[in-house]
């Protein structure tokens, strides 16, 4: 053979390259563009959460952030993690909360609670920022308006603990009357002893209409009181008896615990309080006991004279009463 003829290209097993063929590729590269993309998007969010750490959250950030959230072609563990790095500005700082509650984030909570249904953590994640964003009045009225309480109902009676724990707790930061009862009714078994008080004490000092929740929970009041007798923390027991304080504003709700039981269970309680605040009914009972009968009007009267026995007996001086501890769903 002539040196100066070109050798015939040996046939390829990979691909049609060669002088006669078409210049592209054997094999389509879009089939490895969608997943590589969804690697580059979350160096790129990791990224910024990275570069961004310790210093005040950007309302231009939070634009970019928000993308990752609503956009195609973003992998679920990308979605979780700007998820938890919201849900941790939020926690830790009332700016960034105004940040986030300004942002196209909020939008994107419906879409997530939707298209992952079987994603536990992104579940989660996305109930806990909720709850977060609630906890503060302005973003609040905010959340309100997102009218998530449907897609919330549901997953406080979850079959995974953590979305349950996660979606109750939004409900009560939320503080919407019909969909919180319902969901504490299903899921108080969830909560701890501290936090069902700390729940039903914060309802009741927000107006009548929220107290419903004591009158429909009256069987969950009852357990707490009993419980809280016989518990040996004092610091529940302080909360229990300052729960009772704010309940007892409401006649609705006076009537219940002026049941003879209660009487018996509020005596059983002395001797667990030496310096606690039982200023309990006094503000209120010169205006409501007048309207009541006679029978609701003894037994009220029965239990202000235990109180004042206790108060010279054993208390001396009732001091000014502390603030009440708010109630914080927990991440």
């Amino acid at each position: 053979m002539s040196q100066l003829r070109r050798r015939s290209t040996p046939q390829s097993i990979h691909s049609h390259w060669s002088d006669s063929a078409s210049i592209r590729p054997s094999f389509p590269i879009h089939a490895l563009a969608k997943p590589l993309s969804k690697f580059m998007y979350q160096r790129q969010a990791a990224g910024i959460i990275a570069e961004n750490a310790g210093s005040p959250l950007s309302a231009e950030t939070a634009e970019i952030l928000a993308t990752y959230l609503t956009f195609k072609d973003i992998f679920p563990s990308t979605r979780l993690l700007v998820l938890d790095h919201l849900g941790s500005r939020v926690l830790n700082s009332k700016e960034d909360t105004q940040v986030v509650a300004n942002s196209s984030v909020l939008g994107s909570f419906s879409q997530l609670l939707q298209l992952y249904t079987s994603n536990l953590p992104i579940l989660r994640s996305t109930c806990t920022l909720v709850g977060h964003l609630a906890q503060y009045e302005e973003s609040k009225a905010m959340m309100h308006g997102l009218d998530l309480h449907p897609q919330l109902v549901p997953l406080s009676s979850h079959i995974d603990f953590d979305v349950q724990k996660a979606a109750v707790s939004a409900l009560i930061a939320l503080d919407v009357v019909e969909p919180l009862l319902h969901c504490f009714l299903l899921s108080r078994r969830l909560l701890t002893q501290r936090e069902i008080i700390l729940i039903l004490g914060s309802q009741a000092r927000k107006g009548e209409q929220h107290a419903r929740l004591i009158v429909e929970c009256d069987t969950i009041l009852r357990d707490c009181i009993t419980k809280s007798i016989w518990s040996a923390d004092r610091e529940l027991v302080e909360l229990m008896c300052k729960m009772l304080l704010n309940i007892s504003e409401y006649k609705v709700v006076l009537m219940i615990i002026a049941d003879a039981r209660f009487i018996t269970q509020l005596t059983a309680l002395s001797s667990l309080v030496v310096s606690l605040q039982f200023k309990i009914f006094t503000h209120s009972t010169s205006y409501i006991i007048p309207s009541w009968g006679s029978d609701v009007a003894g037994k009220m009267a029965n239990l202000i004279n235990i109180l004042r026995q206790w108060q010279r007996e054993k208390l001396g001086e009732l001091s000014v009463g502390e603030e009440e501890e708010e109630y914080r769903p927990g991440p």
